[in-house]
């Protein structure tokens, strides 16, 4: 026999010899009671559970579990007992046998902690995998245990990561910050406290505690990952951004965070990187549906139509059942005016699985597609049918309120719009999408300084805030408002507001861009000049001031050679830019090449059929032409879309003069 076991077993007489004086003191005093075992009987119980417990500690799980079985044939009920013997048939694998007696000492004694833990660990630890009610039957034991012993830190951890794959995120945030409040410095426990956190949108929160695990361990990538997952719902591209590259200097192979990555630097605009990234990927994997949906994704970004359509068609061959890469195939089918097929694949869509809970966010998607494709094709009628069952089914996400108030207005309906938004800000008071939709809405009907102050009561609630979404949101409300005075053509003081957030959001693109456009508007063509060629050195192939300043100068019958070179190359980055190729055909209409211009026009409102300025544009080529039916129908057509009061005169204007030339 070892020395080690030598020194147990006189460690077991010290206790037995203790234990026996004990007794002996307390029968001769007359506490014990009546029908328990006389002492030597006792000893005898408490002799073999002592050696069953040294023999569990030496690894002699054989004897230990004979010492227990002899212990019990004595006191078969002891609880005590029970709970250990229960716990070693569950370390040699023996878990039915373990159940079995753990639920027994539960029967003599409810309250035994140890017994419920015991369970716990048995569901969570060994039959999760195999038993599909076993996490509710885990969960059950430790709530046991934590009613029993609130701080219990083992229930505390185990409970935590079970609500957490549970998705029961309010109970897992719950429990796990009782226990890091006990354990500051709990690396996993405060992970799995800021999951829960940022599912439950606490991003915050879920931030500072992914920065404490950093503090500890900057080279965690699950933490970073999930840090940058946060930076993403909060819209803090750049951030997230930075995230995803730490994570592969860290692991280089890292495919999750390079599929991430490529998909964040494609919504930057910097789309061709991210093709690179994906294309390597795809190389790597040419089955991985998930990095050709990026894939296509990026290739729609960078306006390669063609490509992307065929990376989407590439991935559902590896994934047919998927709603995302279909969703994403139809929209830009719809995009490049396939709009028959892409329709016929969404309605396919709905058709399948109608009512499976899994597919719901698919469905949402898919709706709202079909509605905005119906809001392109000028059919405002279908497209409010369609938002208003969109609404019906998803009466919980606040963008079914957006979208369908925007059918409304789109329909010139101001009054179901309003009241639209205004379910929607019952029901969502939070959200600052539904703020800005009501102002504009209410300052169509009643004037600009009643939505002003819709906005303006949103602005203060949030300007002391310091959070990354309230700054977000700060900015998106306050563009709102400069857009608000330049919808009502009060340009000085849109000019106002814009130059005082290019004080306070420095070299932001939407804030400059947006002061270019109100100089343009306010006739400062020499500083809206200015403005957007700061911002194509900053960016040569931004499309958007391209098309802006190609346009500007082509209205005004100046630099009409550079203004068809700026809209051309615009065009040529998105080929499918109703409002591009409208500014190239005014540009050829204006450099009096009325064939390409008639072309392009045509183009224009084929893609994008309820915007007034193409319509206009058109009728005064067919004017210029002659055609003065098919100018007067352009100019109707024209006058069903536009809103501004100023841009209606002159088309009634330009209706009233090709009336009496028609009657002549």
């Amino acid at each position: 026999m070892n020395r080690i076991f030598e020194y147990l077993q006189i460690s077991l007489l010290v206790l037995l010899v203790g234990f026996l004086s004990t007794l002996h003191l307390r029968a001769e005093i007359g506490t014990l009671e009546a029908n328990r075992p006389v002492p030597s009987a006792l000893a005898e119980v408490y002799y073999h559970f002592i050696l069953a417990r040294l023999y569990d500690a030496s690894g002699d799980f054989a004897n230990a579990l004979s010492e227990y079985e002899i212990a019990l044939r004595s006191d078969p009920n002891n609880t005590q007992i029970l709970a250990e013997y229960a716990a070693t048939l569950a370390d040699i694998g023996r878990t039915d046998d373990a159940l079995q007696t753990a639920e027994k000492a539960l029967e003599s004694d409810p309250a035994n902690v140890d017994a419920h833990l015991l369970l716990g660990d048995i569901y969570f630890r060994v039959r999760l995998r195999q038993d599909p009610k076993a996490r509710d039957l885990a969960i059950k034991e430790y709530e046991a245990v934590l009613k029993l012993d609130s701080e219990n830190l083992s229930a505390l951890s185990s409970l935590g990561r079970l609500y957490v794959s549970a998705s029961q995120y309010a109970n897992a945030e719950q429990v796990l910050q009782k226990l890091v409040n006990r354990q500051p410095d709990a690396a996993e426990e405060l992970f799995l406290l800021a999951l829960s956190q940022a599912e439950q949108r606490k991003f915050d929160a879920a931030l500072e505690n992914t920065r404490r695990v950093l503090q500890w361990n900057p080279t965690n990538t699950r933490v970073l990952a999930l840090q940058g997952f946060i930076y993403e719902r909060i819209r803090d591209d750049d951030k997230a951004i930075e995230v995803y590259q730490e994570i592969l200097k860290l692991q280089p192979e890292d495919a999750e965070a390079k599929r991430r990555l490529a998909s964040l630097l494609a919504g930057k605009g910097r789309a061709k990187d991210a093709t690179g990234i994906l294309e390597e990927l795809a190389k790597r994997n040419p089955f991985d549906s998930s990095v050709l949906l990026e894939l296509g994704k990026a290739q729609r970004e960078q306006k390669k139509y063609a490509e992307a359509i065929g990376s989407f068609r590439s991935a559902l061959k590896t994934d047919s059942d998927s709603v995302e890469i279909s969703y994403w195939l139809a929209a830009t089918l719809a995009e490049t005016g396939q709009r028959e097929e892409a329709i016929t694949i969404l309605r396919k869509l709905l058709e399948r699985n109608p009512d499976s809970s899994g597919r719901q966010r698919g469905r949402f998607l898919v709706l709202a597609q079909i509605g905005m494709i119906q809001q392109d094709d000028a059919d405002f009628a279908a497209a409010v049918a369609t938002f208003e069952q969109l609404l019906r089914q998803f009466s919980e996400d606040f963008r079914s309120y957006l979208y369908l108030a925007n059918a409304y207005r789109l329909k010139k309906d101001w009054a179901k719009a309003a009241d639209a938004i205004s379910k929607g800000k019952i029901k969502f008071p939070e959200e600052h999408g539904l703020v800005i939709a009501e102002s504009q809405i209410l300052s169509h009907q009643r004037g600009l300084e009643q939505g002003l102050q819709l906005l303006d009561r949103e602005i203060k609630k949030i300007s002391g805030v310091k959070s990354e979404q309230d700054k977000t949101a700060l900015l998106q409300l306050r563009l709102s408002r400069a857009q608000l005075f330049f919808d009502h053509r009060a340009f000085q003081r849109a000019e106002g507001d814009l130059l005082q957030l290019d004080v306070d959001y420095a070299n932001n693109e939407l804030v400059r861009f947006q002061l270019g456009a109100v100089y343009e508007r306010e006739k400062k063509f020499d500083k809206a000049e200015v403005v957007f060629k700061e911002l194509l050195e900053r960016n040569p192939d931004n499309a958007g001031v391209l098309n802006y300043l190609g346009y500007m100068w082509a209205d005004r019958g100046e630099n009409l050679q550079r203004a068809l070179q700026y809209i051309q190359k615009a065009v040529d980055l998105d080929p499918f830019n109703g409002a591009y190729l409208d500014s190239l055909g005014w540009a050829q209409f204006k450099l009096n090449d009325l064939k390409a211009a008639e072309i392009n026009l045509n183009k224009a409102a084929k893609i994008t059929r309820n915007d007034p300025t193409i319509h206009q544009h058109l009728g005064d080529l067919y004017e210029k032409l002659g055609n003065y039916e098919q100018a007067l129908n352009a100019y109707h057509l024209s006058l069903s879309y536009v809103s501004d009061a100023t841009d209606i005169e002159k088309i009634r204007e330009k209706i009233r003069k090709l009336d009496k030339l028609t009657k002549k």
